[in-house]
């Protein structure tokens, strides 16, 4: 997530990468990068993030991160449109019988384009994970990021029914 101060002083730079599983985190790693090349670590995340039930696609919320020292930072986020581009059709988990990184020689290309990104046949072919756009905003200082996500199985505080879980 990239973030200019109102101010105009230097920009800086958020990123976090974060895989829990029922509630336990298994995974965390975050920094705050400033222009100058000098990171401070971030040491954990909550989010209180809103997800659509149908797609498991991001609609915003935020994310409250720990600076250390009893210092936290919040971070709020919103899609720019309903756009995204879904790494299912790069062949993340597979796709149409082809898998990412797997070798077709120099001159192959491919592509897909969908329409609709709704329907359930859909989203179970491109799968879930996807990058979104955000805007984003810490105090006045705001900017853009793009969020990756996948959210799997049984979440109630996303208001997520398992039975609706794809990859």
């Amino acid at each position: 997530m990239y973030f200019q101060p109102k101010d105009g002083s230097d920009p800086y730079e958020i990123h976090h990468y974060l895989q829990w599983v029922n509630g336990e985190v298994h995974y965390f790693s975050g920094f705050v990068d400033y222009a100058d090349g000098h990171q401070e670590p971030l040491h954990g995340a909550v989010d209180d993030l809103k997800y659509d039930p149908a797609t498991r696609r991001l609609l915003g919320g935020t994310m409250t991160f720990d600076a250390g020292w009893g210092k936290t930072r919040t971070v709020e986020i919103a899609p720019v449109s309903d756009t995204g581009f879904h790494l299912g059709t790069a062949h993340y988990f597979g796709f149409k019988g082809e898998r990412h990184g797997q070798g077709h020689g120099v001159d192959h290309t491919s592509g897909e384009r969908y329409a609709d990104m709704t329907g359930r046949d859909t989203i179970m072919e491109a799968h879930q994970l996807r990058d979104c756009v955000i805007r984003t905003q810490e105090g006045d200082a705001t900017g853009f990021g793009i969020f990756e996500s996948v959210v799997l199985g049984d979440h109630p505080r996303y208001g997520l029914s398992g039975s609706d879980s794809f990859l």
